[in-house]
């Protein structure tokens, strides 16, 4: 198809604003199944997820070795994490998408403290996935001393 084919000029605009009236969505269709049904089951009860969701899990752990994932006795400030997935998270990006959708610019600062809120979890992952027990830091000085 060429840029001057009448049936591409016509559908164009078409899945342009099919494609901006998805794009808001994206965000909450990819988070939502991952925070309820993959890393809500790091802070919750197993037998509250549908069985299919406890094997995925099993799964996961199993082939990716995930050590606070597959901890019997999870980290404090794990746990703490999911429940700001949870609770704070999750509410949110329904106030965002809704904001997003009535145009409103009170969602700034909002958004302002979700990001701050984001920053400081990401830092503590980073410590711990370099400095931590399985830390990333630990098996380099492993490796130069060989």
């Amino acid at each position: 198809m060429s840029n001057k084919d009448p049936q591409l000029q016509l559908l164009m605009p078409v899945l342009c604003t099919i494609s901006f009236q998805l794009l808001p969505w994206l965000p909450l269709m990819w988070l939502l199944p991952r925070i309820t049904l993959s890393c809500a089951k790091g802070a919750l009860p197993l037998e509250w997820f549908p069985k299919w969701s406890q094997d995925l899990n099993k799964f996961y752990i199993r082939d990716f070795k995930d050590p606070l994932m597959g901890a019997n006795q999870k980290p404090i400030w794990f746990k703490s994490f999911i429940y700001c997935e949870l609770f704070l998270q999750l509410p949110f990006f329904g106030l965002a998408l809704y904001a997003m959708h009535t145009g409103g610019s009170w969602i700034r600062i909002p958004g302002i403290i979700y990001g701050t809120h984001v920053c400081t979890t990401v830092v503590a992952v980073l410590a711990d996935v370099l400095c931590g027990d399985h830390g990333m830091y630990r098996k380099i000085v492993l490796l130069l001393k060989t």
